[in-house]
């Protein structure tokens, strides 16, 4: 089903229902050909590319156009979904992260 809401920053589409256990990415949910998401050794995720990127509820949330951006990763960030730097000053584990 797509969903379209009216956020803060604009509209956002989604993909999918908006039951909570359905958090399975789905295709075409990114808005760009050239995406590119790196892990940073311990640290962020960088995205590269242009992309729309959306909280829980649809709304868009703002980045700088052509310009890469980081994820926090730790969870610590007091500036979420960006890192802040946080895991650099906490004893995080980026294996934690990992998948099993």
């Amino acid at each position: 089903m797509r969903k379209e809401r009216e956020g803060r920053s604009g509209v956002c589409t989604r993909d999918r229902d908006d039951d909570a256990t359905n958090q399975q990415p789905e295709e075409g949910s990114v808005a760009g050909d050239n995406v590119k998401i790196s892990i940073i050794g311990t640290g962020p995720y960088r995205v590269d590319g242009a992309m729309e990127l959306c909280d829980a509820d649809g709304n868009r949330i703002e980045t700088q156009d052509g310009k890469p951006f980081f994820l926090c990763r730790c969870g610590q960030s007091a500036n979420k979904p960006f890192c802040d730097g946080t895991h650099n000053r906490t004893d995080w584990d980026p294996a934690l992260a990992e998948r099993g």
